[in-house]
């Protein structure tokens, strides 16, 4: 009995300790590779292009934008018409397209202002992810989850099922304000390079960003979820009596 006890005193007493003990399976790999892989295709590769094109002789820099946009116009149209759903992120990364391809026409005699138009795109998904917690249904790793059991009656029944066990709101809206802040920080980060730096340096500097902000936030994510089922094995362990 006292060793029991012992082994309940080393988890904290906390909250976060009761809510997140008995956390849900993560997502299968099928479902969250569909938002991993969107969030790549329409962040990341853009800015690739973005950075490719930008250097050339006679490619100003709103035509870069413009060509950065045709890879994430394809997956959103094989969307539609392979799985006959709009992407998640699709309707945010549009709007900061649509901006940031404006903002370069418009401003193109300033390439700072150019260059920090990079971020639009990375602001409206931070504030998608922002605003799944504070004001959706369900949050955007819920979201996309959802999106991954399909709209059939056996698949509704399961994503709802998965919605309402213990702990998985709680910690996947944990998750998206993680996600949500960190797109924030790097908005943040690329518009005061884009006036802090050259534009040669700059285009080296959004690329780091770019691809290492989700790359950061999806090691995170990864991390955090192992030590919710080490911390869920734990309390197991600590309830189970001595045989």
């Amino acid at each position: 009995m006292n060793a029991h006890a012992s082994d309940a005193r080393q988890l904290p007493s906390t909250y976060e300790t009761q809510q997140a003990a008995q956390p849900p399976p993560p997502p299968s790999p099928k479902k969250t590779s569909i938002g991993s892989f969107e969030i790549v295709l329409t962040l990341v590769a853009p800015s690739v292009i973005f950075a490719v094109l930008s250097g050339r002789p006679g490619m100003a820099a709103w035509q870069a934008y413009g060509w950065s946009i045709v890879p994430v116009a394809m997956f959103m149209l094989n969307d539609l018409i392979r799985h006959r759903q709009w992407g998640y992120f699709a309707t945010p990364v549009v709007i900061g397209m649509v901006a940031q391809l404006l903002v370069a026409y418009y401003c193109r005699d300033d390439f700072r202002i150019t260059n920090s138009a990079i971020a639009l795109p990375v602001f409206a998904v931070a504030i998608m992810w922002i605003a799944s917690v504070t004001v959706m249904e369900r949050n955007a790793i819920a979201g996309m989850s959802r999106r991954g059991y399909g709209n059939s009656p056996e698949g509704i029944e399961a994503a709802d099922r998965e919605w309402n066990s213990p702990g998985y709101k709680w910690v996947t809206s944990r998750i998206s304000w993680v996600w949500g802040l960190g797109y924030i920080a790097q908005t943040v980060v690329l518009v005061a390079g884009a006036f802090a730096v050259s534009e040669s340096a700059f285009q080296i500097l959004q690329l780091v960003v770019t691809i290492g902000a989700p790359a950061l936030l999806g090691i995170w994510t990864y991390l955090y979820v192992q030590y919710l089922i080490r911390l869920r094995d734990r309390k197991l362990s600590a309830e189970t009596p001595a045989v």
